[in-house]
């Protein structure tokens, strides 16, 4: 027979599929990637605007509502679902704190201590605080607000009180109470992309403008 028009060979035929499973394996790894970078900038842009609205929810009902935000337990967000709640980063929304009421106090698992509970939100799966961005200075023009600042960071909480009065304060830690222009905290997921998959909020005090951005 000749050569030119003969057919594959077992091993020809296995090499051709094996590249072509390596293939659909490189391809499907970048697909997760991009359906989870896609998801947290999803979750950063629906977080961002969850938080501006607040400011005028707080004016229109006249009461100060606090928000809460909660870091993922296992530090990744990777064991996030619906029924493991507590592996998500979590938005607490809060109305009417008592004076005593403090961030050091807050424990999610019982949320409603001392304040009223309106929502919980839980953030898409494999969201998480970037630690590692702590102490860095968020973009332009909020350069002087520090990414989880140590004034404002309880052990992965930090909270935001949105006055009856329309002005948008810090909710310190502890004893430690510079005056701040503003909170600023970090988001990352584990999409294995060069970049858009890690993203810093900042929330401006008094006036409560809200930024994202990719970093």
């Amino acid at each position: 027979m000749n050569a030119r028009f003969r057919g594959f060979t077992l091993l020809e035929l296995a090499i051709v599929i094996a590249i072509v499973a390596a293939l659909a394996a490189v391809a499907g790894s970048r697909f997760v990637a991009a359906q989870r970078n896609a998801g947290s900038a999803s979750a950063a842009f629906d977080l961002g605007m969850r938080l501006q609205a607040l400011k005028t929810q707080a004016l229109n009902e006249q009461q100060d509502i606090v928000a809460v935000l909660v870091n993922a337990d296992d530090l990744t967000g990777a064991g996030c679902g619906l029924l493991a709640q507590a592996s998500c980063v979590r938005l607490f929304i809060l109305k009417r704190p008592e004076p005593t009421w403090t961030l050091a106090a807050f424990d999610p698992a019982s949320p409603a201590s001392a304040a009223q509970l309106e929502e919980v939100v839980a953030l898409p799966r494999w969201q998480a605080f970037d630690l590692g961005q702590a102490g860095s200075a968020s973009e332009a023009p909020f350069e002087q607000v520090k990414v989880f600042d140590p004034a404002v960071d309880a052990g992965g909480r930090v909270a935001i009180r949105f006055g009856a009065d329309g002005e948008v304060r810090p909710v310190y830690a502890g004893t430690s109470r510079p005056r701040l222009g503003g909170m600023a905290f970090a988001l990352t997921t584990s999409a294995e992309m060069n970049a858009g998959q890690r993203r810093r909020l900042v929330v401006s005090f008094p006036t409560g403008i809200v930024k994202v951005a990719t970093y």
